[in-house]
C-alpha cells in the first residue's frame, strides 16, 4: 500500500520524519499564501471600488452644481413629444448643459459619458436628456435597472458593482435642483469596472502560481536542511555535554573566585576602619599638644615680645604660624575622617540658598577684602545641604583667598550642556591654577602654590 502523509510523518527513520516535517511545513506556507492571495485580491478590488465611487461621486457632484436647472426644465419641455434631437446646433439651451457635462467628463478623466436624465413614477429614471457624448441620445430610454440595484431620488448617492449585457458597472449620482429644492433632473457618471476585476484575478492567480514555484523549492530547501540538523544531532549533542561540563568546571571556578574577592573585600573594609579610628586617635592625641604649644607661644608673645630681639621674634612669628597650620591640618583631618562615619541628609534645596548661606559665612572676609560675590541662576539640587554649602563657602573663600586684586570678584552660576545636562561653576578674577596642576587641586594635602608662599591653607578643604 501507498504511505499516507501520516505514515511518512510516524515513520521510523529520521529522513522520513524530516521528509514529513518539510512537506508539512510547505503545505501549510502554501495554503496560507493562497488565503493571503485570495484576501489581498478582494483588498484590492474594495479599494478599487471605494476610489472609483468616490471619483465617480465627485463627477457627478461638480456636474450636477453646474447644469442649470431652469435651462434642463425647459429643455425637457420643448422637447416632450420629441425622440431625438434634429437640431442640435440649433439648440443653445442643450449645448450649455452638453458643454458643462463634457468639461467635467475631460477634467476628471472618465472613460464613459456623464449623462442626465428625468425621473419617473417611483423614482425610476425613464429617459436619458442631455449627454457629455458628442453623439447625443436625447429622450433615449434607459435600459432596464439590474435586479438589487436601488436608487434615492431624494439626494446623491453610488451604486455599487452590477452587471449588464455589456459587462460590471460602478454608478454614482446626484440630483440637479431648482431654487426651491425641487429634483429637475439627476446627473449619473458611470465605469466600467469589468476589466479592472479580470486584472485583479488574473494577477492573483500569477501570484499563487509563483508561490507554488517557490514552496516548491522550499520543500527540497527545508528537506535537507532538517535532514542535516538530524545527522548532526549526535555530535552537537555530545558538544553541548562537553559545554556543559566546562559551564560547571568554570561555575566552581567563579564561587572560589567569589569567595576570595568576598574575604578580600572584608580586609579592606577592616583596613579602612582601622585607618579611620588611627586617623581619629592620632589628630585627637596631636591636637592636645598642638594647642598647648600654640597658646604658650600666644602668651609668650604677648608678654615677652619686647623684650626678645628681632631673630627671637622671628623665631616666635614662626612657632605661632606653624602651630596654627599644624592645628588646621589636624582640625582637617579629623572632618575628613567623620565624612565616613556621618550619615548626612539628603534632600531637595535651592542651590542658591546653600551659596547665599556660603556668602553669610565669609561675611567678614568679604567685607574686608571689599570684593563682590553675585549669585545667579542656580537650580534646584538633590544632595546634603550642609556639606554642598561648605562646598561652596570652601570654592568662595578660595576664590577670595587666592587673589591679589584690589577689587576681588566671585561669580556663582548655572549653565547647561547639548546633553540636557547643568554645570555649576564658580569663577573669579584671582590668580588662576596652572593647566598642569588643575588635575590635583582636589589631592589631599596638596598646595598648588607651595607651603611657605603668601596664601594660607593646609590642602585639605577641597579633597
Amino acid at each position: 500500500m501507498p504511505s499516507t502523509f501520516l505514515d511518512v510523518i510516524s515513520g521510523s527513520s529520521s529522513r522520513s520524519k524530516a521528509r514529513g516535517v518539510a512537506l508539512f511545513i510547505t503545505v501549510s506556507f502554501f495554503v496560507l499564501a493562497g488565503f493571503l492571495r485570495v484576501q489581498t485580491y478582494h483588498r484590492v478590488v474594495a479599494q478599487a471600488e471605494t476610489l472609483t465611487l468616490d471619483h465617480l461621486s465627485a463627477a457627478a457632484s461638480a456636474a450636477a452644481a453646474l447644469v442649470d436647472a431652469g435651462d434642463h426644465r425647459a429643455l425637457v419641455s420643448d422637447y416632450a413629444e420629441r425622440d431625438a434631437i434634429t437640431a442640435l446646433g440649433q439648440d443653445a439651451r442643450y449645448d450649455a448643459i452638453h458643454a458643462k457635462l463634457k468639461w467635467v467628463h475631460d477634467e476628471l478623466g472618465l472613460s464613459t459619458p456623464v449623462y442626465t436624465y428625468i425621473l419617473g413614477d417611483g423614482g425610476a429614471h425613464v429617459a436619458f436628456i442631455a449627454t457629455s457624448s458628442e453623439t447625443p441620445y436625447f429622450r433615449h430610454p434607459c435600459p432596464k435597472i439590474p435586479a438589487g440595484v436601488v436608487f434615492d431620488a431624494s439626494g446623491k448617492g453610488t451604486l455599487p458593482i452590477y452587471e449588464d449585457e455589456y459587462g460590471a458597472w460602478l454608478s454614482a449620482y446626484a440630483p440637479v435642483k431648482d431654487a426651491g429644492g425641487e429634483i429637475v433632473a439627476i446627473v449619473q457618471a458611470d465605469e466600467m469596472f469589468d476589466t479592472f476585476i479580470a486584472e485583479a484575478r488574473a494577477a492573483a492567480l500569477e501570484g499563487i502560481g509563483w508561490d507554488l514555484a517557490v514552496f516548491a523549492l522550499l520543500v527540497l530547501g527545508v528537506g535537507q536542511y532538517v535532514s542535516r540538523v538530524i545527522r548532526r544531532e549526535e555530535s552537537d549533542r555530545a558538544a553541548i555535554e562537553e559545554s556543559l561540563a566546562a559551564q560547571q568546571a568554570l561555575s566552581a571556578e567563579l564561587l572560589a573566585s567569589k569567595a576570595a574577592l568576598d574575604e578580600k573585600s572584608e580586609q579592606l573594609e577592616r583596613s579602612n576602619r582601622d585607618l579611620t579610628d588611627f586617623a581619629n586617635i592620632a589628630s585627637h592625641d596631636l591636637k592636645s599638644p598642638l594647642r598647648g604649644i600654640h597658646s604658650f607661644a600666644q602668651l609668650l608673645s604677648r608678654r615677652y615680645r619686647p623684650q626678645l630681639d628681632e631673630r627671637g621674634n622671628e623665631y616666635l612669628d614662626f612657632i605661632l604660624s606653624s602651630a596654627k597650620r599644624a592645628l588646621g591640618l589636624v582640625d582637617g583631618l579629623l572632618g575628613y575622617a567623620k565624612l565616613d562615619q556621618e550619615e548626612g541628609t539628603v534632600s531637595d534645596f535651592r542651590l542658591a540658598e546653600a551659596a547665599a548661606a556660603a556668602k553669610e559665612n565669609l561675611h567678614a572676609t568679604v567685607t574686608d577684602r571689599n570684593a563682590t560675590v553675585e549669585i545667579a541662576g542656580l537650580p534646584i539640587y538633590r544632595a546634603d545641604g550642609m556639606l554642598v554649602t561648605q562646598l561652596m563657602q570652601n570654592l568662595i573663600g578660595n576664590g577670595l583667598k587666592y587673589n591679589r586684586s584690589l577689587t576681588p570678584r566671585v561669580d556663582v552660576f548655572a549653565a547647561g550642556t547639548e546633553e540636557g545636562a547643568t554645570i555649576v561653576a564658580v569663577r573669579d578674577n584671582g590668580i588662576g591654577i596652572p593647566a598642569d596642576q588643575q588635575a590635583h587641586v582636589f589631592d589631599m594635602f596638596r598646595r598648588l602654590h607651595g607651603a611657605g608662599s603668601e596664601f594660607e591653607g593646609s590642602g585639605i578643604g577641597l579633597a
